[in-house]
């Protein structure tokens, strides 16, 4: 159990269970608003729907792997790391698309 204060003196218990409900629900909403994101911008007519689909399972993949870390935001250099990838991620295909 996991107790938690909910700002009036008093302490509430969360179940396991809650919990992993609640991450769940958090996850899947995250991936369900993605994959909107993706049909309604990547399926266009004119779209190179290949890369788009590569593009969106590399960000899933990319998370699922950022997810396995704990207290990211203690770690500077970890997420220094994240954001040159998630430029060099935009950077790049945008070069290809402009220059091929």
């Amino acid at each position: 159990m996991v107790k938690q204060h909910d700002g009036t003196g008093e302490t509430s218990t969360t179940q396991p269970a809650q919990i992993i409900k609640i991450g769940l629900r958090y996850v899947m909403t995250a991936v369900f608003a993605g994959a909107m994101l993706f049909v309604l911008l990547a399926l266009g007519p004119g779209t190179d729907i290949r890369a788009h689909l590569g593009g969106f399972l590399c960000g899933l993949g990319i998370a699922g792997l950022l997810a396995g870390f704990s207290n990211l935001e203690q770690r500077p250099n970890l997420q220094l790391l994240s954001g040159i990838v998630f430029c060099a991620q935009v950077i790049v295909p945008w070069w290809f698309a402009l220059h091929h």
